[in-house]
């Protein structure tokens, strides 16, 4: 599968929100953390990968932090605190590589079909990477029949933080984990702001997946080692964090 695309590397997108940053506030120090990104893939939105598309959405989300920056409330003082915690995973069930291999023949044919018929980017963009999600299933399938083990699984336990800052609470994952996750450990936290920031310190063996893409087989699922319930024992992990920090004084 051949893509017209930048391969070098790069500063990306965040660079863009710097530029836009540092050009209304010189000086200013720019620091870039990345919230749900197990979900939040640019594929689904971008138009191809060029420095001209890194630039277009940096921009926008650039644009978008200056105006925040405009309207925030400073202060002086703030209560400071920290804690951690080690989570250990669930572990997804792997199917024989014999399923693995059909379902990879299966998505290379559906891939030249939507190149053959020029369809849009994100089609054939998503189809491309749900395949190679199921060849890194494959690879641990295989790993397992020789009774290896697969290298990410020594990314774990995942560690969990919590940072306080005043009335506002930053949760590091180690890993790349699902919006619905993020979006659970907000509404569970007692903070007045909280933020949930992702490879915050690590990886974890994959994706922290939800149920629904598991059961559809996207590209973050089969390149994973997690089960869904990975992502809920986070949820729970990180609340507890984020209670004792409310606590203290």
């Amino acid at each position: 599968y051949k893509r017209q695309a930048n391969t070098l590397v790069s500063a990306d997108y965040p660079f863009a929100i710097r530029q836009m940053l540092v050009r209304r506030y010189p000086g200013l120090s720019v620091l870039f953390a990345q919230g749900a990104t197990g979900d939040q893939s640019s594929r689904y939105f971008r138009k191809d990968q060029t420095f001209a598309e890194a630039q277009r959405f940096g921009s926008v989300i650039g644009a978008e932090a200056a105006r925040v920056l405009q309207v925030m409330d400073f202060v002086s003082e703030a209560a400071l605190a920290v804690r951690s915690v080690q989570v250990e995973p669930v572990w997804k069930t792997i199917p024989p590589a014999s399923e693995l291999e059909r379902r990879v023949a299966e998505y290379w044919r559906e891939l030249r079909e939507l190149e053959a018929r020029g369809a849009p980017y994100v089609e054939r963009q998503t189809c491309y990477l749900n395949r190679l999600g199921t060849e890194f299933t494959l690879k641990f399938a295989r790993l397992a029949e020789q009774g290896i083990k697969a290298p990410w699984a020594y990314e774990a336990p995942i560690e969990v933080q919590a940072l306080r800052l005043g009335e506002a609470c930053l949760v590091g994952v180690a890993g790349e984990i699902f919006v619905a996750y993020s979006l659970d450990i907000e509404r569970r936290s007692p903070f007045a702001h909280t933020y949930v920031v992702s490879l915050a310190n690590g990886m974890s063996p994959g994706y922290m997946v939800d149920h629904e893409s598991a059961e559809k087989g996207l590209f973050e699922a089969g390149a994973s080692m997690l089960a869904p319930e990975t992502g809920r024992r986070v949820v729970e992990a990180a609340e507890e964090l984020c209670r004792e920090l409310h606590r203290e004084v």
